[in-house]
């Protein structure tokens, strides 16, 4: 067997046992090659809704685990290329009259660009709730939860606009919008 075999072997049995463990490589959207449990959602499709209240709706579209907001036929937003969407909802959550878009996110580090001076540099790549508002003509980031400790397989917001999880055991938690976050209101996180 040549040096090349052998690095091809071990290439195959290092995918074979992340397979294994249950974790798969996820690369569609750009960015960074990202392992990503098996269980986690990938949710792609398009729902409509009017973001800005002119009467008009813009298209959410969820494609290669990337949003894009249309207005039209141009786009208004797109997600960045280190977020993994697997999952678009959109409601009023935080009941100020105008609706909001709730992703849920596989995306490194838990700070964004606003790093607490206590905390320890975070790399890891983790799930993530996260809120954006319409403002000035496109979607902005307005709050973002840390990593989650659930394996969140599932998410949905109920007629009040509660945000649901369900974890890939198949357990619910359910969490109302309370001046800057989530908090919860039944279940066990």
């Amino acid at each position: 067997m040549t040096a090349r075999h052998v690095r091809v072997a071990g290439l195959v049995a290092a995918a074979l046992a992340l397979a294994a463990a249950g974790l798969v490589l996820a690369t569609p959207g750009g960015g960074d090659a990202l392992l990503v449990p098996n269980w986690s959602p990938w949710v792609e499709g398009e729902l409509s809704c009017d973001l800005d209240a002119d009467g008009a709706d813009e298209r959410l579209v969820v494609r290669d685990r990337r949003l894009s907001v249309l207005r039209g036929d141009s786009e208004a937003y797109r997600s960045p290329a280190g977020w993994l969407v697997s999952k678009a909802l959109v409601g009023d959550v935080d009941d100020d009259g105008s609706r909001e878009v709730v992703l849920l996110v596989w995306k490194r580090g838990s700070y964004g660009t606003s790093h607490p001076f206590w905390a320890a540099p975070d790399d890891e790549l983790g799930q993530h709730v996260l809120v954006l508002a319409w403002t000035e003509g496109t979607l902005r980031q307005r709050w973002m939860s840390s990593a989650l400790h659930a394996h969140v397989a599932a998410a949905e917001l109920d007629d009040g606009a509660r945000l649901i999880l369900t974890t890939a055991e198949g357990s619910q938690t359910r969490w109302q919008w309370q001046q800057w976050g989530f908090a919860l209101l039944d279940g066990t996180s």
